[in-house]
């Protein structure tokens, strides 16, 4: 799915959680969304950690945090998943 961005349902973001990681504000796992930049066209992978809806209510993606990843096989082996 994180390859297949057409197929991304909240398209340019993809939600994730990290398999592992607890979100320190609520019990459940840490949230966290790719973002798909068609402008830059990397394939390095990029993983914003926070709530996707945060982005989309306008807050900017550089206020977040960011996990840098050479590419989506890395972004799984850290814990992330699809959410």
């Amino acid at each position: 799915m994180m390859r297949q961005p057409d197929r991304w349902p909240r398209w340019p973001f993809l939600p994730l959680k990290h398999n592992s990681r607890m979100d320190p504000d609520s019990s459940l796992r840490l949230p966290g969304f790719m973002f798909e930049d068609m402008q830059k066209g990397e394939a390095a992978a990029k993983v914003y950690v926070g709530c996707i809806y945060f982005a989309q209510m306008g807050r900017k993606l550089a206020d977040l945090p960011v996990e840098d990843y050479k590419d989506l096989a890395a972004v799984v082996a850290a814990g992330w998943e699809v959410d």
